[in-house]
């Protein structure tokens, strides 16, 4: 289960350009006011760029399986980004960079 830092992270990379593009080029600075475990600093120091690409057409694949039709950032403005709910793509970022 992930840290309450890196869901914040995580919803605030995908809500925030800005801060995304922070994350993704001085990790260390972007982190530095969340605990996180080890396992977490070790997949957001690997993070690449198109990570969140590839989140964006992974959730977009599922939607379309499931007749949903709506990409990853009417998904993260909605109840999701709201409740903080992003469990299901931090898994993906941990099992592809952590």
């Amino acid at each position: 289960m992930a840290t309450k830092g890196l869901t914040e992270i995580i919803t605030k990379a995908l809500t925030d350009e800005a801060y995304r593009k922070r994350l993704l080029t001085t990790p260390d600075e972007a982190i530095a006011d969340y605990e996180l475990t080890d396992d977490e600093k070790k997949m957001l120091h690997n993070l690449k760029p198109e990570a969140f690409e590839e989140l964006d057409m992974d959730v977009e694949e599922r939607q379309s399986k499931s007749g949903l039709g709506m990409g990853l950032g009417s998904l993260m403005t909605g109840r999701d980004a709201a409740s903080g709910d992003v469990s299901g793509l931090i898994d993906v970022l941990m099992n592809k960079y952590g």
